[in-house]
């Protein structure tokens, strides 16, 4: 704990309110993470002076980890805390369980971010400085990071919920000489002193003797973040451009991903996978996906895994699938006129949209008992009348679809009689005539949405290491 005299320097509160004057519309709802410790708790005495002012919806949540035996302590602690500054506080257990792969603090922080992603808040504010900058570069450093993770954490962070860092380019210093000066009492985790946790040894033993040495190297450090920060945007949105020029249908060009060259090629394919929601492929993933796509014929069968994501080749198209989930079991729906039915088993929903003279006629549609099913074998379709029926096989091969989801794909069925393959192709015998009433199917997959779906959506950047909110 610390106390000390009344607080005769204003200047962080100022930077504070700039910053969310800037970055906040009057009366936004914001949540302030609080650990407990010095800067989580000098971040929410600034903001209950500011709350007036501001005209903000101020609260605070405390996440406990479990991991330290005074866990229980610390929440009593932010408890009385927001009591005495007469702000709401949501503590929240966080369970580490499902993520214990990532290590200790890799599942706190995963918990954590599990925990505040369905918030409704306009901001998350955190309290994370300039030290804290330079400690995640040099950590992101040593694990071989690339441009993303050396970018460590930006000031503001646009998505879901906005995140904004109002004390990144503070040093620690000057936050505790400001709570001291004020009077705050505050928790120090006692882990932060276990030299075998990689933060805590660049914290210690590594960054002041780097600071006796040269002065002002956190400074230094955390602007070279700021730059990388930059170059990390740049290429995101190179990939966005290059993702633009060779996407289609879901999946990219493998011809035109040659022609953009290696390292080109590698970009998209980590910014594709980012966009997709997956782990981003290692560089010695990439090297190797782009070999096989310059090395293999074209009819190769080509299968690369990284993590819970397959890449996979299909002619001239490059997939990215996440696990293949066979349907084992034949499935049967009845259409009852809703607009649209959901098929969780084909990771999909179907879309019937009445209209005039496009699609299926609804006159014919009425002659029996509509059913949604997927492929058993033996089903023919006759999409051309000057022609014989055709096989499923042959009307997949023509469209390019992979055979990995040929069995996820939606057949409409009139009684007995196949009449769609919502997409792809209608019977010539079931299709409406002009300006007659129609239903007009839509498939949609769950890829379809994705790249829409997370494009705009930026996964929750917080401290990599620590496992508080600050």
């Amino acid at each position: 704990m610390a106390n000390s005299g009344k607080n005769r320097s204003f200047e962080l509160s100022r930077l504070v309110e700039d910053r969310l004057r800037s970055d906040l519309r009057p009366g936004a709802k914001v949540i302030a993470g609080l650990s407990g410790g010095v800067d989580s708790v000098t971040l929410v005495n600034i903001l209950v002076t500011l709350r007036d002012s501001l005209r903000l919806s101020l609260r605070a949540i405390h996440v406990n980890h479990g991991l330290s035996p005074h866990a229980d302590d610390w929440g009593d602690f932010c408890a009385g805390l927001c009591s005495d500054l007469n702000i709401p506080l949501t503590i929240e257990r966080a369970d580490l369980s499902p993520w214990r792969s990532f290590g200790v603090e890799g599942a706190a922080r995963e918990a954590r971010y599990k925990l505040l992603e369905n918030d409704c808040a306009d901001a998350l504010l955190l309290g994370h400085h300039r030290d804290d900058q330079a400690e995640t570069l040099l950590v992101q450093l040593l694990r071989g990071a690339g441009a993303p993770g050396l970018a460590a954490m930006p000031l503001v962070s646009s998505g879901r919920t906005k995140i904004i860092r109002p004390f990144l380019d503070v040093p620690r210093s000057e936050i505790e000489r400001y709570a001291r000066t004020a009077g705050f009492s505050w928790i120090d985790d006692e882990s932060n002193t276990d030299l075998a946790r990689p933060r805590n040894f660049l914290r210690h033993a590594v960054l002041p003797t780097l600071e006796a040495q040269y002065p002002g190297v956190t400074q230094r450090i955390a602007r070279s973040a700021s730059h990388i920060a930059e170059a990390s945007q740049l290429l995101r949105e190179l990939g966005q451009i290059d993702f633009d020029a060779c996407a289609s249908n879901g999946a990219l060009s493998i011809s035109r991903l040659r022609d953009l060259g290696e390292v080109r090629a590698r970009n998209l394919i980590r910014f594709w996978a980012e966009m997709r929601g997956f782990q981003a492929a290692p560089t010695s993933a990439t090297v190797e996906l782009w070999r096989q796509l310059c090395d293999s014929r074209r009819d190769a069968k080509l299968e690369v895994r990284v993590g819970g994501a397959c890449y996979r080749r299909y002619r001239d198209a490059l997939y990215l699938e996440g696990p293949i989930i066979s349907v084992g079991t034949a499935i049967s729906r009845t259409w009852a006129g809703e607009a649209k039915m959901v098929l969780m088993e084909l990771h999909g929903t179907l879309y019937f949209t009445h209209t005039l003279g496009a699609g299926l006629s609804a006159k014919k549609l009425k002659s029996g008992k509509i059913t949604v099913r997927t492929r058993v074998g033996g089903e023919r379709i006759r999409p051309d009348s000057r022609r014989p029926s055709r096989s499923l096989k042959s009307i997949f091969q023509q469209f390019g679809i992979p055979g990995w989801k040929r069995q996820l794909l939606p057949l409409i069925f009139c009684d007995e009689d196949l009449v769609s393959i919502p997409g792809l192709t209608d019977d010539c015998a079931w299709g409406a005539d002009v300006d007659e009433p129609s239903v007009l199917l839509t498939w949609k997959d769950d890829d379809t949405f994705s790249e829409l779906l997370l494009k705009d959506v930026e996964r929750l950047e917080l401290d990599p290491d620590s496992t508080s909110l600050t």
